[in-house]
């Protein structure tokens, strides 16, 4: 066996001399060519550095956790790679190497392209030349940082799989919902208490068994619902019905379940999560309050009146049927603005819609259109909504106006006549009385309010005169007395 010395042509440039033992019968270009392969394919970085610092060989490895290409660095100082702190102890390593010592394994910090530092196990020997004199250093480099990464990634995986496993046993313990975990045989596997309370089995007799075992009058709805999760990997969500388990044996009751795909990391699903309400109560709620909006819709249809409702943005959210007959077709207004369909009440209402908005009071005013008729209008204000009336009240008006002229004739009469006049209520009480009355008497308009006016009488007449008084009103008839 001799041994022989050769330089083989390394990529970048520059060559590597490599010793070898070779057979002189055997080419030694293919033994050559495989130990370079080894050097570029190994997993530890190899770096080559002359005695004065330079770097003349480089292999994949070390591109890989320097971030430096051949290209780069070959030729340049190694210094760069080396932090400051780190400098001392890389002369001392290029001392003892050129003095012919070895350093082995030697934990240290070198620095990346990027500026990442990086805590390798560095081991250093020198290189001789065919004389046998030192010429340069190999230094062989093992990052020990991505196994410390690597571990730390598991060990923070393993926390956050416990911290998810925490909340999960969280969740399944204080949830209000049922919930419950099935594979693809529909076989129970997990279930918390609040699933097992509304099936009216306890959990461990769940485990292992079908849905069709433990509920039997609902797996007509639930297990096509399991397959469909199955089968197409898509939830299935707000699917409400309606059945009896064993809590509440032939009670049926109301359920909401939504079923969720469990998939492995590949998509494959592996089972089916379900969560399941008992919204019963929920459900009567609905229909009592489905109830009251029936008859309080038949009790609106009873009102002679126009009324609408509106939301806070004045869109129409109901109209009762006599505004309705004014504005043409019902449905199609709901949800427009109030000021589109009903210019004129808009003109009316809007300053007070504002007002009660604002103020959360109700307002009632009174307003006479461009024809000559008087309404009276209410807006009552709601959490999110204003309720608008408007009652005509043209004869109402025309009545009041009437008897406020009747009722000066009538005083004007009065008070030409020589006799005292005077107008009481039905209880006796005094509103009018002339003025030959309070000459007559002796009394001021103040002084006959009330029951003052029986002042004029003699004391023992007075109780007398006002019975006398009430009983012709009761009985609409005319009465006279002495007092």
């Amino acid at each position: 066996m001799k041994w022989t010395r050769r330089e083989f042509p390394y990529r970048g440039g520059a060559g590597v001399m490599v010793s070898f033992a070779a057979d002189p019968a055997k080419p030694t270009d293919a033994v050559i060519s495989q130990l370079a392969s080894l050097i570029d394919f190994s997993d530890e970085a190899l770096i080559g550095e002359s005695l004065n610092g330079i770097i003349l060989f480089w292999n994949q490895a070390a591109e890989r956790i320097f971030g430096h290409s051949p290209d780069d660095i070959i030729g340049k100082p190694a210094l760069p790679l080396v932090p400051p702190e780190f400098r001392d102890e890389h002369a001392d390593i290029r001392d003892k190497v050129s003095r012919g010592e070895r350093v082995h394994h030697l934990e240290t910090i070198r620095m990346t392209r990027g500026g990442e530092r990086i805590r390798l196990a560095l081991s250093a020997a020198p290189v001789r030349d065919e004389a046998g004199a030192i010429v340069g250093t190999v230094n062989i480099m093992r990052d020990l940082s991505s196994g410390r990464k690597t571990a730390d990634t598991a060990a923070l995986n393993d926390r956050l799989i416990e911290i998810q496993l925490a909340e999960l046993e969280q969740l399944y313990a204080s949830a209000p919902a049922g919930m419950g975990f099935t594979d693809l045989e529909h076989r129970f596997i997990r279930l918390n208490a609040r699933l097992a309370a509304l099936n009216g089995i306890p959990v461990s007799e769940h485990l292992g068994r079908r849905i069709e075992e433990i509920l039997p009058e609902l797996s007509d709805v639930l297990e096509p619902l399991v397959n469909h999760v199955i089968q197409s990997g898509e939830p299935v969500v707000d699917k409400e019905f309606r059945g009896a388990t064993r809590a509440d044996p032939g009670v049926p009751r109301d359920w909401l379940a939504g079923c969720y795909p469990v998939k492995s990391p590949q998509g494959e699903v592996l089972g089916v999560s379900t969560v399941v309400q008992d919204i019963t109560a929920i459900k009567a709620t609905e229909n009592e309050l489905r109830a009251v909006k029936r008859q309080l819709e038949l009790v609106l249809a009873q009102v002679q009146d126009p009324l609408v409702i509106v939301d806070l943005d004045w869109r129409l959210i109901y109209v009762s049927e006599p505004a309705a007959k004014m504005l043409g077709d019902n449905a199609s207004i709901i949800g427009q603005s109030m000021l589109d369909v009903l210019p004129r009440w808009g003109e009316d209402f809007i300053p007070w819609m504002r007002l009660a908005k604002d103020t959360n009071q109700t307002f009632r005013f009174e307003n006479r259109d461009s024809t000559g008729l008087w309404y009276e209008n209410t807006v009552h204000p709601s959490a999110d909504r204003l309720v608008l009336q408007r009652r005509n009240i043209t004869a109402f008006k025309t009545a009041e106006r009437n008897t406020k002229e009747n009722e000066s004739i009538y005083r004007a009469i009065g008070e030409s006549m020589d006799y005292g006049v005077w107008i009481s209520d039905a209880e006796g009480r005094n509103l009018y009385t002339s003025e030959s009355f309070r000459k007559l008497v002796g009394l001021t308009q103040a002084e006959c309010a009330g029951f003052g006016w029986t002042q004029a009488m003699r004391p023992e007449l007075a109780s007398k005169a006002i019975a006398e008084w009430m009983s012709c009103v009761r009985e609409l008839k005319h009465c006279g007395a002495e007092t």
